[in-house]
């Protein structure tokens, strides 16, 4: 499998720098399977670096980011304090 974790602005360009107190953070992460067929039942869990706090879009209104484009939705994920778990099925690479 290749994963791959990519921290980008609200805006979706990749930060480069430091970041500033409450600054959107959008993580990507990409994942996908190197066999050439798809692997299901993967839990890809992302811990997040010290300070940094999840924002729950179950809780809060949804952020128009209109740049993501072809975002997969996981079969289940789980948030916590500190990562959250994404339970997927990891395609194949083109």
């Amino acid at each position: 499998m290749k994963v791959r974790l990519q921290f980008l602005t609200r805006n979706g360009e990749p930060i480069g720098g430091i970041l500033k107190q409450n600054q959107l953070v959008d993580v990507k992460v990409s994942i996908s399977s190197t066999l050439g067929t798809p692997i299901e039942n993967v839990v890809v869990t992302d811990m997040l670096p010290a300070a940094f706090e999840i924002e729950n879009l179950r809780l809060n209104e949804n952020r128009t980011m209109t740049w993501k484009k072809n975002a997969s939705t996981p079969q289940h994920f789980d948030i916590r304090d500190d990562g959250i778990n994404f339970y997927i099925t990891a395609d194949a690479t083109d």
